[in-house]
């Protein structure tokens, strides 16, 4: 009997075993897809519940179509942020999902290849990115990015960094004002000395219109000294530039300075039409040579330099070849490693040594000039012309040259070449020769030689930068040597004859430092005197302790005279030591340091300083110092210093004292810019800025800008922009006073040189709103969306359990569109501001 029940156990248990599995085999083709039934959400209790319509989300990747603002990418490269109209579309599985809208010419800006598919023309507000085989987008609604993934056959090649110029945005027109206004007194404990007072103010007005920029800059300066007083004015330079944007240069009417990569920079007063590096990709600026390798598959290529990844790309079977390495600035080889299909890799060295004088194969730089030589008085003399070129070949060479001609009176060319010898270096070698024709009918014919060799050895942590200059003929004379012979530098010493200059810097690892050392030397015709600097630094750290060791020795150099009533220069042998110590330490969650330096000179003092320093403030736009000295000839001394970052202005003030006297100093610097909505004042601009603009949002911060906040109309600059670059503008959303609202809060901008472009935020003034929703006395359903009546482009609100929704920017009373499903109703609300929980108004509102 226990047999037979036993039997029938594993009978009923075998027939359990196969009924799971049966209903286990069936499951992938009786539900495609994970399913939530909505019920669970249903208040059964309640006569009047309303049924939840869920059937949007009934995936974990769907979302309500509408209109949504996201970062765009193709193939993981960036190409701006905008509003997006979503569209919810059926996939071939059945799936539902949401796709953004991109206009054919949007691709067409971004580098895809529309011309290959006619059928993209059918809609190109709207086009069907099926169309283009492979092609694909992801749209991410928690990180708000539309990611498009489109074969690289059909990407246009570029360069990396690339920004196409049809997104250089000019800017507004617009007034600025830069100013810097400083003054220093110091008052004489000695009743002998005068005491002495002296201020100096700099302005560089400007105008933009269009692409033109009219700049201006202008000093003035005073001093008072024992009853005497004096005060000038001086106009340094005026100017009008624009960019030529198809030639990649600028053009420049007015004051400016010649190129220096041939010939010495000169000051002149005409025009220059000149290429403008800043225009090219960052992988095209400077110099870094051509990678060539062959790939067996489909495989990954990565440069490293100085152990870190510089490069990486993927290549298709054959010959590849990399011509777009950033200039990293810095020396060392390439370590090229391509990664086959198969997992197995080559490595191969591309030796490099950077140099200033190279250019990439097939690029050219160049510069024409025609103008008045302007000396430093700001006088004009003699008309002159200069034009300059260089040019990139093949193989790593670069030839380069020039000339200048002064009417009959002066004339010269330039010719050199330029050559990465891979392993050995680079080196560039050139020659000038002059004719000159003084006014007393002597002329001279000379000529001069320039090497630089530099190379860097990555195995061995050396970097080496060696420069000769020889002027081989006493009679060569430079373009300032002929029209401003008794303005020119050299004629503190006579004219220069040979000069040789050098540096070198090892790094000996990590926990051994680094050392530095620097030789320039000169002599000069029919002078025994010789300029001699040489200087040597050695760095290194401790834990959290940073110190340095350095020498320098100077022989022959001059200085100006400490005499007031003696404005000549004399010259000084010196021998310098220094030694000084860093200590980082954290009070009170603030960041400060505590220095020591010691400094000492042959037949001078020596001195012992320490010093207290750090930063305070929100944005850390406050820095401080306090220092105490001992001087060995003066005895003790010691001050305090501050600086302030601030919206309108930077601010500075510091007082110190001494057994003699006490110093007083003070300073601000700011700009101000005038555009169609007022005058905003903010921090020195210097280059392009950006004008942010949000209406009724004071006291915002710009993220990753220091001391950069909205003043009280909600404008504020940021200044100091480089030109031609994508710039993402973020606001803090931290500092956002209560009643006010940005939902976009991100912008994107392209200023050209000297630009001053908008970025303009939708700032809704209102209250942040925890709002209760009901209906015919019943909660509105889990999964209604609610916006505001009259907003368009606002993002709907999705009501969660208990009728509950969040709303931002709301006014005091109003109108609400709320949906679900088929379904809809208007709700009017009216706020109790005094029913208020942490900034956030509760209110209940019915909706018919």
């Amino acid at each position: 009997m226990g047999t037979r029940k036993g039997l029938h156990r594993n009978f009923y248990l075998s027939h359990c075993a196969w009924f799971v599995a049966f209903q286990c085999a069936l499951m992938p083709f009786a539900s495609a897809r994970d399913f939530f039934d909505p019920a669970f959400l249903e208040n059964r209790g309640q006569q009047h519940s309303a049924p939840v319509d869920l059937s949007v989300f009934g995936t974990d990747k769907s979302q309500l179509p509408g209109r949504y603002y996201v970062d765009i990418s193709i193939n993981q490269t960036p190409i701006g942020s905008r509003n997006v109209n979503f569209q919810q579309i059926t996939l071939s599985d059945g799936r539902q999902t949401l796709q953004g809208c991109l206009s054919l010419q949007e691709l067409k800006d971004a580098g895809v290849k529309t011309d290959l598919f006619p059928d993209l023309n059918h809609a190109p507000e709207c086009v069907d990115l099926s169309v283009i085989p492979g092609a694909s987008q992801q749209f991410d609604f928690q990180q708000q990015t539309l990611a498009l993934s489109i074969p690289q056959l059909y990407i246009a090649s570029s360069a990396r960094g690339y920004v196409p110029p049809e997104l250089w945005q000019e800017g507004i027109p617009a007034v600025l004002l830069n100013y810097s206004f400083s003054g220093y007194r110091e008052y004489e404990s000695n009743s002998d000395n005068s005491d002495t007072d002296s201020e100096y103010l700099a302005l560089q007005p400007g105008i933009n219109v269009g692409p033109w920029r009219l700049r201006n800059y202008t000093n003035w300066s005073s001093n008072t000294s024992g009853g005497n007083h004096q005060q000038s004015w001086n106009t340094i330079y005026n100017y009008l530039q624009r960019d030529i944007i198809v030639l990649k240069s600028q053009l420049t009417g007015g004051d400016s300075n010649t190129p220096s990569e041939i010939f010495d920079s000169v000051p002149f007063r005409g025009i220059q039409l000149a290429s403008d590096d800043q225009m090219l990709p960052d992988s095209q600026r400077g110099y870094a040579p051509t990678i060539r390798g062959v790939a067996r598959s489909n495989a990954q290529v990565t440069v490293r330099q100085n152990g870190r990844i510089a490069y990486q790309t993927a290549v298709p079977p054959g010959e590849f070849e990399i011509n777009d390495m950033f200039a990293t600035g810095s020396n060392g080889d390439y370590d090229v490693t391509v990664r086959e299909a198969d997992g197995s890799e080559q490595h191969f060295v591309v030796p490099y040594s950077s140099l200033p004088v190279l250019q990439r194969s097939g690029q050219a730089k160049y510069s024409l000039t025609a103008g008045k030589y302007r000396d430093y008085d700001n006088h004009t003399l003699d008309n002159f012309v200069q034009g300059t070129l260089l040019y990139g070949l093949p193989w790593g060479v670069t030839l380069y040259g020039g000339s200048q001609v002064v009417g009959d009176k002066y004339q010269s060319a330039a010719l050199g070449v330029g050559q990465n010898m891979r392993a050995l270096g680079a080196v560039s070698l050139d020659g000038i020769w002059s004719h000159a024709k003084f006014d007393n009918g002597k002329a001279e014919n000379g000529s001069s030689w320039r090497v630089r060799y530099s190379k860097g050895i990555v195995s061995t942590g050396t970097t080496l930068s060696l420069a000769g200059y020889r002027y081989a003929s006493e009679h060569y004379n430079s373009l300032e040597e002929v029209i401003n012979p008794d303005d020119d530098f050299y004629d503190n010493y006579g004219k220069r004859r040979n000069r040789f200059e050098t540096s070198v810097s090892q790094q000996f690892g990590d926990d051994l430092g680094s050392m530095t050392l620097s030789w320039v030397k000169e002599d000069y015709w029919h002078s025994k005197q010789q300029m001699e600097s040489l200087s040597a630094s050695y760095n290194n750290r401790l834990g959290s302790v940073n110190y340095s060791l350095s020498y320098s020795y100077n022989r022959n150099t001059y200085q100006y005279s400490a005499d007031d009533d003696n404005d000549d220069r004399y010259y000084q042998n010196d021998q310098l030591f220094t030694l000084s110590l860093n200590v980082p330490f954290t009070v009170f969650d603030s960041r400060m340091y505590a220095s020591y330096m010691l400094n000492t000179r042959k037949h001078d003092a020596t001195v012992n300083s320490t010093t207290l320093s750090g930063s305070a403030l929100r944005d850390n736009n406050l820095n401080w110092s306090l220092q105490q000295s001992h001087s060995t000839n003066d005895g003790d001394s010691g001050g305090l210093s501050a600086d302030y970052k601030g919206t309108y202005a930077n601010l500075n003030a510091g007082y110190s004292q001494s057994p003699d006297s006490r110093q007083v100093s003070y300073g601000i610097r700011g700009g101000m810019l005038a555009h169609e909505n007022g005058i905003t004042l903010s921090q020195p601009i210097t280059g392009a800025a950006i004008l942010v603009k949000a209406p009724g949002a004071s006291g915002v911060s710009v993220v990753d800008q220091t001391g950069v906040t909205t003043d009280f109309r909600g404008y504020t600059v940021i200044p100091n922009v480089t030109p031609y670059y994508r710039y993402d503008i973020a606001l803090d959303s931290s500092t956002f006073a209560d009643n006010v609202d940005i939902p976009l809060n991100n912008q994107t901008v392209y200023p050209t040189r000297d630009a001053v472009v908008r970025a303009t935020y939708d700032t809704r003034k209102g209250y942040r709103v925890l709002l209760t929703l009901e209906r015919n006395g019943a909660v509105v359903p889990f999964g209604a969306t609610v916006s505001v009546d009259g907003q368009t482009e606002s993002q709907a609100n999705i009501v969660a359990d208990k009728g509950q929704v969040f709303l931002s920017g709301l006014p005091e009373e109003g109108h609400l569109l709320v949906s679900w499903g088929t379904a809809s109703c208007r709700a009017d609300y009216r706020l109790d501001i005094s029913k208020n929980l942490n900034g956030i108004v509760l209110a209940n509102a019915a909706c018919r």
